[in-house]
């Protein structure tokens, strides 16, 4: 996605939140499904011009290096206040 190019993955992980709507998800071990999201996104790529860039932007707005380092500072923050693992995950979802 960062180079333009909406993916088609299946849905493990966090797949959904990084893909949002720059892309098709579909459920894990479902070879139908993954080849009919690969044609959809054919034809999507084919009427929105402006996917590809969508999708290079999504990526550098959420996850650009500066972000993560940005995010883990944050975490690493709240863990030495002494706060516990769950309620800190609960912050940053």
């Amino acid at each position: 996605m960062a180079c333009g190019t909406p993916m088609v993955a299946t849905d493990v992980g966090d797949t959904k939140c990084v893909i949002g709507d720059c892309g098709e998800v579909v459920p894990p071990r479902a070879p139908q499904l993954l080849s009919a999201a690969w044609t959809r996104m054919r034809a999507r790529l084919m009427e929105d011009r402006e996917l590809r860039n969508r999708a290079c932007a999504r990526i550098a707005a959420d996850y650009s290096i500066d972000k993560m380092v940005t995010k883990s500072e944050q975490v690493l923050a709240v863990l030495c206040a002494g706060r516990s693992a769950s309620a800190i995950a609960e912050e940053f979802v």
